[in-house]
């Protein structure tokens, strides 16, 4: 009850659509008379029943529609109405709703007028759609969320509104699509908040999200076909499997057409039944891979890239042949000569085999955020079990079509068969274009012609399936890294966690008691802090890691490591500079008394005053409400800097979920977080000796001194642990100014923060963490030869941003500048 007086309109209008439904039939819909009377169609709009354009949004046809609409109606109208209130939702559902239909006849009367061959197909279509002004009102409510959420929101509704217009083409589906461009513009002007389209940035958890959820809606597409009572839509031929049946062959096609039912026609007949089960099996199989590369990408697996965009890449080039080449080199059926003659066929064509292959490019250019690869061994099992399944499926169709050559109606050779061979693996959907050579009459020839296609489809799905169970971590193996984290819980260092992080390669001494973690870019095997581990001689164990690296023609470079690694490697011939400065606290002697303390204590009187308190858990802890939040955070974050977010030693949302990671999160009493860090352990001998700040965010709004306030109460804790130190870490490229003379690789670094300091803020940051009074410790890369420096200074850019591109390269410039 408390929730339906937050929303009375949402309660409203489930009444009103329920009530209308029992009245006029809830199971068939309206009758016809009640359906032109209360209907938005061109006749209506021709006797000027202006009242249709708001009746259209009240009525539904069916049953199902019924539900569809109720369920809609209760979550989107529901959730809009208490994001942005009653009143601007009763707008927002009467303006788009209106507007819809207005603005949908308007482009149907054109369409006629022009001779469109869509606008004359659906002129005596009468629409009964309450989800148009149901998916208007959702997006005049995406205006009001947060930047997380509006992106989300707006990709759901543009994205599902554009998939149904395209596989079923029906009026209702333009009215949807214009309701939600509407609402667009509509949230624009309530939230005076400017509607523009903009460059693409978004954290790497994001952006597999969204492209997990375009996958599926691609793969789903084709249903919709299932329910459509019409198809009209420009990609209806690549879900046409729910209708289709196989194509006629060249000798019976005649007969059938002409001369009733003759004995080709029988066999014509005879040869379709029981194969109704393969084609959609058939169809729905490569669906069936699309969503499980879906289910990949959303897990950071780069292997689900690829099986995604070749299943897309493979639907637009089929059809670009089948219903385009097919036509042309004169083999298509009767039917699809008759589609040819229509002026907008090219159109058509180019739709069907255009979107897929876009599709399938915009899947590929978003490779970066997806790190975990598949293993060398796994991929060869993969592309193993592909070649044989390829090669039993096809020997077996040949051998056994030319052992069954006289069940073929014509009898067939092994040319013919070969010939064929490529069909049997196509969905039929795109077959329907091409007349047959032949087709099988027996009960042995149907199974083989029909079955050959499911069965390799399915070995192909089992391989891809374990080719994504086994993706791992780009550079590493699960057990390696395991390997690496039991010596950082013997020895690790502040800083050494990171190197437990995707995308890192593990190097280890003989012995196995020391570990090195690292990345190779541009010809460097750059390290992610220093090594972890105790090893029996140090300098052996560093000399045996160089080694290892020039015999893979490598540069070593040990980017991050404390002053007792940078000493040694001095001794070893090697120049040394300070890349970043450690802020490091002790927790037994905290305390934030004297006058440079003032700003941190007026921070946690001001979060004692607002009543914000910090609570610490791990992600697994969190709530599914403060979990959004955090995401939230990190997502406006990243959409602000328009740049993307740094890795290597930096780590972003997905890091937060390790369980060894301690989250601190502030919030005030009404449950709304203002700020979230992570605190990353360090180990000795399997005790928390210590813990680093890593991920450092905070609300746009927020209160003012949050993060003061949560680093303060961060010491508080750890003084009551009786930890040996507190880092808030190093801030990358940003040291304290000295008196000392730089060398080359210091001007080449400091003018490579000086770059990102405009966007990224480094050394605001390092300014901001000395508020805290701690000590600096400085953090070294070391190197061999000055000759390497220039590659060694694009190999650190490209850790923190492996993929920069001229775009983002150009937002850098100018943050320079």
């Amino acid at each position: 009850m408390r929730r339906l007086r937050r929303t009375p309109f949402t309660a409203a209008l489930l009444a009103v659509l329920l009530t209308v439904a029992v009245v006029t039939g809830p199971v068939n819909g309206p009758s016809s008379a009640v359906r032109r009377l209360v209907g938005a169609d061109l006749a209506a709009l021709g006797r000027h029943e202006w009242w249709s354009f708001i009746t259209t949004d009240f009525f539904v046809d069916n049953l199902a529609q019924l539900l569809i609409v109720l369920g809609a109606a209760a979550v989107g109208v529901g959730a809009a109405e208490r994001l942005m209130g009653t009143a601007r939702t009763v707008l927002a559902f009467a303006v788009t709703g209106v507007a819809a239909s207005t603005l949908g006849l308007g482009i149907e009367s054109l369409g006629v007028f022009a001779g469109e061959y869509w606008a004359d197909a659906v002129r005596g279509v009468v629409t009964l759609d309450p989800l148009s002004p149901i998916v208007g009102t959702v997006a005049v409510a995406s205006a009001f969320a947060s930047v997380l959420w509006r992106r989300r929101l707006r990709f759901m509704v543009v994205g599902s509104t554009v998939v149904f217009l395209l596989y079923s083409g029906q009026p209702s589906d333009l009215y949807r699509l214009l309701a939600a461009l509407v609402g667009l513009l509509l949230g624009s002007l309530l939230t005076r908040r400017r509607l523009r389209v903009e460059r693409w940035t978004s954290s790497h958890h994001e952006t597999r999200v969204l492209l997990a959820a375009a996958a599926v809606v691609f793969a789903l597409g084709p249903v919709i076909t299932l329910v459509s009572h019409a198809r009209f839509g420009f990609l209806s031929p690549l879900g046409a499997f729910t209708t289709a049946v196989m194509p006629p062959s060249r000798s019976g096609g005649e007969p059938c057409a002409v001369s009733g039912p003759a004995r080709a026609c029988y066999e014509q007949w005879e040869s379709h039944s029981g194969q109704g089960a393969s084609v959609v099996v058939l169809a729905l199989l490569p669906l069936a891979i699309m969503l499980i590369g879906a289910y990949g990408l959303l897990h950071g697996r780069r292997a689900a890239i690829y099986v995604v965009s070749a299943i897309a890449a493979a639907n637009g080039v089929l059809a670009g042949f089948y219903f385009g080449i097919v036509p042309v080199i004169g083999s298509a059926s009767h039917a699809a000569l008759r589609a040819g003659q229509s002026p907008e066929f090219g159109v058509w064509i180019a739709a069907n085999a255009v979107l897929p292959v876009l599709f399938a490019l915009i899947v590929l250019s978003q490779r970066r955020h997806f790190p975990r690869q598949p293993r060398a061994k796994a991929a060869r099992r993969f592309l193993s079990i592909v070649v044989i399944a390829v090669a039993v499926a096809s020997g077996g169709y040949l051998l056994g079509g030319s052992l069954l050559a006289g069940q073929f109606n014509p009898t067939v050779g092994f040319g013919d068969l070969l010939a064929d061979l490529p069909e049997r693996f196509i969905p039929v959907s795109f077959l329907d274009a091409e007349l047959r050579d032949f087709v099988p009459t027996g009960l042995a020839s149907r199974l083989l012609y029909h079955g050959v296609g499911p069965l390799l489809w399915t070995a192909l799905l089992v391989a891809v399936v374990v080719l994504l169970r086994e993706s791992r971590s780009a550079g590493s193996s699960a057990s390696e890294r395991a390997e690496f984290l039991a010596l950082e819980r013997s020895a690790g260092g502040s800083m050494s966690f990171p190197g437990t992080w995707a995308g890192n390669s593990y190097w280890f001494n003989s012995e196995r008691s020391m570990a090195i973690a690292y990345r190779v870019v541009n010809g460097c095997a750059v390290t992610t802090s220093a090594p972890v581990g105790e090893p029996l001689d140090p300098r052996e164990a560093i000399g045996a890691f160089i080694t290892f690296c020039d015999s893979n023609a490598w540069t070593p470079a040990f980017y991050g490591v404390h002053e007792r690694w940078a000493r040694l490697l001095t001794e070893l011939g090697w120049s040394t500079t300070v890349v970043a400065e450690e802020t490091v606290i002790d927790p037994a002697t905290w305390k934030m008394t004297g006058k440079k303390w003032q700003d941190v204590r007026s921070s946690v009187n001001r979060a004692a005053r607002e009543g914000v308190k910090v609570s610490w858990s791990t992600w697994r802890e969190l709530s599914t409400h403060t979990a959004n939040q955090v995401a939230e955070i990190s997502e406006l974050w990243v959409v602000e800097k328009k740049l993307p977010e740094l890795g290597f030693t930096l780590g972003g949302l997905e890091e937060l979920r390790d369980p060894d990671v301690l989250l601190g999160i502030a919030a005030d009493g009404a449950g709304t977080v203002q700020a979230v860090t992570s605190w990353l352990p360090t180990w000795t001998d399997g005790v928390i000796t210590g813990r680093t700040l890593d991920f450092m965010r905070r609300r746009a709004d927020g209160m003012n001194g949050v993060m003061e306030f949560v680093i303060a109460e961060a010491a508080v804790r750890a003084q009551l642990d009786g930890l040996d130190f507190l880092s808030l870490s190093g801030a990358p490229l940003a040291v304290a100014p000295t008196d000392e003379k730089s060398s080359p690789l210091d001007r080449v670094l400091g003018m490579l923060g000086t770059s990102l300091e405009p966007v990224y803020g480094f050394r605001s940051l390092l300014n901001f963490k000395q508020k805290f009074q701690p000590r600096l410790v400085p953090l070294y890369l070391a190197y061999p030869d000055a000759m390497s420096l220039p590659a060694m200074a694009v190999a650190i850019a490209r850790c923190y941003l492996p993929e920069l591109t001229l775009r983002e390269s150009t937002a850098l410039v100018r943050g320079l500048r």
